[in-house]
């Protein structure tokens, strides 16, 4: 999760955004550590930078805890529930 984030904060210095998928997994790691506002953070930053009905948009929504939305996406998008679901806080 370091390299992850790391990789992702030299992004962001050097002028590139970082990838929405990317900041969505990591949010989810976050959270899994206990840093429950900094993960909040970083979905809402993934959920900004994310495509309609993509899965990054997706697992950024899963990630704030607003499933029925998340839900409401992937559905949208045709989405298979079987990746995203395990991501269901």
């Amino acid at each position: 999760m370091r390299t992850l984030a790391e990789g992702l904060k030299v992004a962001e210095l050097t002028g590139q955004e970082a990838d929405a998928h990317l900041l969505a997994v990591l949010a989810h790691a976050q959270r899994a550590l206990g840093a429950g506002p900094k993960a909040e953070r970083t979905a809402a930053k993934a959920l900004a930078r994310a495509a309609p009905r993509s899965p990054a948009r997706v697992l950024a929504l899963l990630a704030l805890g607003r499933t029925g939305e998340a839900g409401a996406e992937a559905q949208a998008g045709e989405l298979a529930p079987g990746w995203w679901q395990p991501f269901r806080c």
